[in-house]
């Protein structure tokens, strides 16, 4: 994958964080960019990863407003699958590089932990995940606190009801459709790239890396965060 831009509407004059999302995670590649302020331009289509990615970035960045400004490129990082995963976080990092511009690096469950808080800031937080094996990717969150999960845990679907019968949760994640009757809410799917959009503007300041090190964007952003023990 070969990608030509020109960060001609770069400035760090800008105390507004605006983000050029990727999000790779899911069957279509998504891709947006915002700020807290205004509306978001979000792009999706295509399943060929490799194929549409490119032309995602190319019509966003055509899109944008001739005065906006890029702050940060942000990519999620997983759960999700290997191929697809690795073409997104590519491709952000050769953009972080080249516009030396920091990488902002996503987990698929902040995204969900961070939409669920925004509605239930007073309650654990439990996102399940699918994997690329016979188990689910369960996450746990102290209320008000979507950006640091417990250690995660993979369980079937019977484990992870008998855990959460003595807990006081509200759950959400791309797994629901293993379960009935759980407390949960989904950002729905027409709107996952504005709650994706959403957490990334909203993580602190330790998730994010200049890529002038390319060892300290490895470490934040490695070329495959999924289902592996951690």
């Amino acid at each position: 994958m070969i990608l030509f831009f020109h960060p001609s509407s770069l400035s760090s004059q800008n105390n507004t964080l605006s983000l050029l999302l990727i999000h790779t995670a899911s069957n279509s590649p998504l891709v947006a960019f915002g700020d807290l302020q205004s509306e978001p331009i979000i792009l999706s289509h295509g399943h060929d990863h490799a194929q549409s990615l490119p032309l995602l970035l190319e019509e966003i960045l055509s899109n944008t407003p001739s005065n906006a400004t890029i702050s940060a490129v942000a990519v999620c990082i997983g759960t999700g699958s290997y191929t697809a995963l690795r073409i997104g976080i590519t491709a952000a990092k050769m953009i972080a590089l080249s516009w030396s511009i920091p990488l902002i690096a996503l987990q698929t469950s902040m995204i969900y932990a961070h939409h669920l808080s925004l509605s239930f800031p007073s309650q654990h937080l439990t996102i399940i995940l699918e994997t690329q094996r016979n188990t689910l990717r369960l996450e746990t969150f102290a209320p008000a606190n979507p950006f640091s999960p417990s250690p995660h845990l993979m369980l079937t679907p019977p484990e992870i009801l008998s855990t959460l019968q003595s807990q006081d949760y509200i759950v959400s994640g791309d797994a629901l459709h293993h379960f009935h009757d759980l407390p949960s809410s989904n950002p729905p799917p027409e709107n996952i790239g504005k709650a994706a959009l959403l957490a990334a503007l909203s993580l602190p300041q330790s998730h994010r890396a200049f890529i002038k090190d390319t060892h300290a964007i490895d470490a934040l952003a490695p070329v495959y965060f999924g289902d592996t023990p951690s």
